[in-house]
């Protein structure tokens, strides 16, 4: 029996009380990154301060010029002077971050008076910036290191009512185009005001670097905090839960979709509200993993290559988003990654060096701010190396979900046991935030563990299309008896992938003696593994059991292929053996 206590976040305050999950088998105080927030930063970087001459940047964009120096920009904002709109918004040129020596660190303030600025791109050493009511080029015609009145430039200008949050995000940059989005205007309670003061809110918009026109190419936006893009240039945006909204949300921004949000009483009507509804490809309840998620950033390299890191500026920390395309749509699912920050991240960007630069925010006077932390802060987390055992990402299948994890799993007798599944879905409503739907546990019906032991299959009962489904370690372990760095991911289950589990995985071969990988792999069909042999020359296959009984063998003497028929044995780890002229390789069989 749980008992579930509902968020109750103060829209206009810090006030904050978190989802509270209470069992009668788990009322013991939350862990750190189960069920709760995590509480250090991520054990595979470092952490270090980036912010020179005492300045206290609340940071609201960020990008590096090619020779390495740093350009942010601040809000400058007032939640409680909303009429006329703060312009008390800086840039910032800070030098020598790529070094750890923060002494060496420098900085400069360029421009004052900017319109709330909440993006910055920089195109061709050029600082592009995206204020409330404009997209502004900023050009230090003359050399002096300060942007002068004159120095600048509205590439292209809007009209906004001067109502709360009515901002617009940004800035992406492809081929000729900046990239971003108007949000909505919201009156108090955090509803949108009906009708909106100005034409075009809540859209995605396309501008043209060099003339300046603007095209309105999605809709249905509420409050589209950050944007990011991969090296496809799919745009991918993240959205603050709220009316219409009933969790936060990352989403796949295609040119002519409607994302949820309508204008009501809108004249003449946005034109995106009679499109179907798009939803997004990860939904992140609210309290639960995000309040008011910031800025995607693509990684490009290491363990988490593909995914994308979002911190949140309200819940704090920085979170995972991993993602996969079925049916031609992306969908994928969230998980923690770090904490341990000063405030909450609102931009972040990799330096050169691989550096992951993180931007913070925060307002006293408003909810843009984690509870108990500063309201400015500019860091970096350096990676050091190390490694921690976590979940990597999951895969639907069409009957259950795979889970892939950066270190192999321990075995263990009921390994059902090991996991929690949760699943629900929402109602969008004129609501501010939504509860969850028909939320129910799943029952595992079986377990599956690959040969790499770093990939598990769950199969599920009850699994449905449009729900999101909820993944909790249970006292699981690596290999090497270390827990989990955090316990929970939320898939959004948008629809059942295709495949059988672990179909896109060879498994890996340990050579011993120097063998290359490719001498030597296995596959599974239906009632066996399918082993493939590259060697053009004589060489021994065995089949090991767990005592190191000999199952089968098998002899050739130059590419082939062999089948082991696993049908009638004991679920276990096998080992397969293979030799030629005194070398030797390994690969463990796990059969099911």
């Amino acid at each position: 029996m749980f008992f579930f206590v509902k968020n109750l976040n103060c829209r206009h305050n810090s006030l904050r009380v978190s989802l509270v999950f209470l069992g009668l088998a788990s009322l013991s105080q939350a862990q750190p990154g189960n069920r709760d927030h995590l509480a250090a930063l991520h054990p595979g970087y470092t952490l270090i301060n980036v912010m020179p001459n005492g300045i206290q940047p609340g940071v609201s964009g960020m990008d590096f010029m090619v020779d390495g120096r740093l350009v942010i920009s601040t809000w400058g904002g007032d939640h409680t002077k909303l009429t006329p709109p703060s312009k008390n918004g800086q840039v910032y040129i800070l030098g020598n971050v790529l070094q750890d020596d923060t002494s060496k660190y420098t900085s400069k303030l360029y421009a004052t008076g900017l319109q709330e600025p909440l993006g910055l791109k920089i195109v061709n050493d050029t600082i592009y910036v995206s204020e409330r009511q404009s997209l502004a080029m900023l050009v230090d015609a003359n050399k002096n290191g300060t942007l002068e009145p004159i120095e600048y430039k509205q590439l292209a200008a809007y009209t906004a009512g001067g109502l709360r949050h009515e901002f617009f995000f940004g800035l992406l940059y492809k081929d000729g185009f900046f990239y971003g989005a108007h949000s909505l205007a919201l009156v108090d309670g955090g509803s949108a005001a009906v009708p909106q003061p100005d034409a075009n809110r809540g859209t995605y918009v396309k501008i043209n670097r060099t003339t300046g026109v603007t095209e309105y190419i999605a809709g249905g936006a509420r409050q589209p905090f950050g944007f990011g893009m991969n090296p496809e240039g799919d745009m991918f945006s993240t959205e603050v839960q709220g009316t219409w909204n009933p969790a936060c949300a990352f989403t796949h921004v295609r040119a002519g979709r409607f994302y949820g949000h309508p204008q009501l009483k809108q004249v003449p009507a946005n034109p995106f509200d009679s499109m179907p509804y798009n939803p997004p490809a990860v939904l992140m309840p609210e309290s639960e993993i995000a309040n008011a998620p910031g800025q995607p950033l693509y990684v490009p390299t290491g363990i988490f290559k593909g995914q994308f890191f979002v911190g949140d500026v309200t819940y704090g920390g920085i979170n995972r988003i991993y993602l996969e395309k079925v049916n031609g749509e992306y969908q994928g699912g969230v998980t923690r990654f770090s904490a341990g920050l000063q405030c909450g991240p609102s931009r972040l960007a990799f330096g050169s060096n691989g550096d992951l630069f993180v931007g913070e925010i925060g307002d006293e006077s408003g909810n843009w701010n984690e509870p108990n932390k500063k309201l400015y802060g500019l860091q970096k987390l350096k990676p050091n190396g190390k490694t921690t055992f976590e979940m990597l990402n999951a895969h639907s299948r069409p009957k259950g979900m795979e889970l892939e994890f950066t270190e192999e799993v321990a075995l263990d007798a009921d390994q059902a046991a090991k996991y929690e599944v949760l699943s629900w879905t929402y109602t969008r409503t004129a609501d501010y935030g939504g509860s969850p739907v028909n939320k129910k546990p799943l029952a595992i019906t079986s377990v599956k563990v690959d040969p790499t032991r770093k990939k598990v299959y769950l199969e599920i009962a009850g699994l449905q299309t449009g729900y999101l489904v909820y993944i909790r370690l249970v006292g699981l372990k690596s290999a090497a008896g270390t827990s989990p760095w955090s316990t929970e991911t939320w898939y959004t289950l948008n629809a059942l992938g295709s495949g059988l589990p672990f179909e896109s995985t060879l498994s890996m071969v340990t050579p011993n003696k120097g063998w290359a990988t490719s001498a030597f792999k296995a596959s599974r069909f239906s009632g066996g593994i399918a082993f493939k042999i590259s060697l053009f020359q004589p060489y021994i296959l065995r089949i090991l059991d767990a005592k190191g009984a000999q199952k089968a063998i098998y002899h050739g003497i130059g590419p082939g292929e062999h089948s082991f028929a696993t049908q009638g044995l004991n679920p276990g780890i096998f080992m397969a053996s293979l030799e030629s002229q005194g070398k030797m390789a390994t690969l463990p069989l796990a059969v099911y």
